[in-house]
């Protein structure tokens, strides 16, 4: 009988045993599931916080970027109004220049002192051309024009200095480019037609 009770006392303590050791493996694995699923929460947490740092850097660049290009848009159109403003600043310059000369107007040969101050006559110099008639306008922009007889005379731009005329001219019998010296004296422009002070064109007011 004694041996029957000590049986079943083994059998009691051994089952007892078993359910402790079950339970403890139960909530090892319990918390061994809570702490993985801790660690997933992290990574994801880091993840995730790793991810919107790196989009807020990306949006913080492309906000500098397009701040960049607007100030850069901003700073051009005043270097082109810089640009316009010189240009028309040179412009004005220029053209006070010219109303202040007392060249700006009509003129036309003075025949007389053209054959008095040269070897040939007029007629000689340029043929029955003359009678196509002669001209000189100039303009307070900078601008003149000219014709003596036939095939000379153009259209161009001038400056006056001090006496000193210089013109660049587009010819009208070829459209070729030119370049002519002319001087004011006693109240006349003397122009230099041939560029090599062989023969000087007297011009006097209309």
């Amino acid at each position: 009988m004694k041996k029957r009770i000590v049986a079943v006392l083994c059998i009691g303590m051994i089952s007892a045993t078993m359910v402790m050791a079950g339970c403890s493996s139960n909530e090892q694995e319990k918390e061994t599931t809570k702490k993985t699923e801790t660690v997933k929460t992290t990574d994801t947490e880091e993840k995730t916080e790793t991810v919107k740092s790196e989009e807020d850097k990306n949006n913080k660049s492309s906000e500098n970027a397009a701040s960049d290009n607007k100030s850069t848009e901003e700073s051009e159109p005043s270097k082109a109004e810089e640009v316009s403003d010189k240009t028309a600043e040179e412009s004005r310059e220029v053209v006070t220049q010219n109303q202040a000369s007392d060249i700006v107007g009509e003129w036309t040969v003075d025949w007389d002192m053209t054959n008095a101050n040269n070897t040939n006559p007029v007629s000689t110099e340029f043929g029955s051309g003359i009678s196509q008639g002669d001209n000189i306008t100039f303009n307070a922009d900078g601008t003149f024009s000219w014709y003596l007889g036939i095939g000379n005379g153009g259209k161009g731009t001038y400056a006056e200095d001090n006496g000193q005329i210089s013109v660049s001219y587009t010819k009208d019998i070829d459209n070729s480019q030119k370049d002519m010296n002319m001087t004011i004296s006693d109240g006349e422009i003397v122009m230099n037609i041939w560029g090599d002070d062989s023969y000087f064109v007297y011009w006097k007011r209309k």
